[in-house]
């Protein structure tokens, strides 16, 4: 029988304990402000110990790049999904347009665990799998089925990135959602669609 105050060990494989503790870590970061988050407290919610927590990660740094890794590729899984039927013009502009707020309320409902792993110190976007990379992926596609005009994809990308995310910050702060939604629709209307633009 255990001690009083001893975490029980249980037999995992070593990816099912990493990806345990990095659950355990997004589960504690939704929750409370990264600046009051201690390691302690994402190994007792996997019910680890610490040095448990020292075999998987170097730092708390390297735990919080896992978790946005995880995080980023589970949204992408849905972007796939979201955009698999979009084949010509109206379905693209009805697939980005639902994207851009599934985006925005996304951002939104990520509450403190937004602010963790996406404004923490020492965030860096890994090479080849940041937002600004998703998007120019999709425009291009976009493009292909004659959705967007040709624009320069890397500035672009980068660019409707920072709206985009920008605009969620600005929901997160207390801006209207629906008068959000309709600017960014109106901006990225204007921006990618093939001319001439409707008025």
């Amino acid at each position: 029988m255990a001690a009083p105050g001893t975490v029980r060990r249980r037999r995992l494989a070593p990816e099912a304990r990493r990806a345990e503790l990095v659950d355990a870590a997004i589960e504690v970061l939704r929750m409370t402000p990264p600046n009051l988050v201690r390691i302690e407290d994402v190994t007792a919610a996997a019910g680890a110990s610490k040095a448990t927590f020292y075999v998987y990660f170097s730092s708390w740094d390297d735990l919080v790049a896992a978790a946005r890794e995880r995080v980023q590729s589970d949204y992408m899984a849905g972007v796939r999904e979201r955009f698999a039927g979009a084949v010509d013009r109206d379905s693209w502009w009805a697939a980005l347009r639902d994207e851009v707020r599934h985006f925005v309320e996304y951002q939104v409902e990520l509450g403190p665990l937004h602010d963790a792993l996406f404004h923490g110190p020492g965030h860096v976007e890994p090479r080849g799998a940041s937002g600004a990379d998703a998007i120019g992926v999709l425009l291009d596609a976009g493009r292909a089925a004659g959705a967007f005009r040709a624009l320069d994809t890397p500035t672009v990308s980068t660019l409707l990135f920072q709206l985009i995310h920008g605009a969620a910050d600005a929901v997160r702060a207390g801006a209207d959602l629906t008068r959000v939604l309709a600017a960014l629709d109106d901006a990225v209307w204007r921006w990618l669609a093939p001319e001439p633009v409707p008025e």
